[in-house]
């Protein structure tokens, strides 16, 4: 889940351990009730090698009852899905990979958000 002091909403994001932030675009900011450009303007490298400019906000990440609040860079343009990164994601759980059983654990890390692993 997604949320704001606004809004809240149920969302799908991609799990990255390549991605340095957490991106989502600017439809999920609307969503979010987010002034896009009020956020802080920031230039990052996309991956495909180019830069782009986003707007860091602060927002709220829910999994599995644990509630995070992290900084999260929206875009301009439209995509498919949002992404969750190692700053502002991955450091508040332990993430494991299991590619042969295509399984994804996420589990709390101690002192890391509020609720229930």
């Amino acid at each position: 889940m997604l949320s704001t002091k606004r809004r809240a909403f149920e969302y799908m994001a991609l799990v990255d351990s390549g991605a340095d932030v957490n991106v989502f675009d600017v439809e999920i900011a609307i969503a979010l009730g987010l002034n896009l450009k009020a956020g802080e303007a920031a230039d990052i490298v996309t991956v495909m090698g180019g830069v782009e400019t986003v707007y860091f906000h602060t927002i709220t990440i829910t999994v599995g009852g644990t509630r995070i609040e992290t900084r999260a860079a929206f875009r301009e343009r439209a995509s498919d899905y949002g992404v969750v990164g190692q700053n502002g994601f991955f450091g508040h759980f332990i993430i494991s990979f299991d590619r042969q059983a295509e399984e994804l654990e996420i589990k709390r890390l101690l002192g890391s958000g509020a609720g229930e692993p």
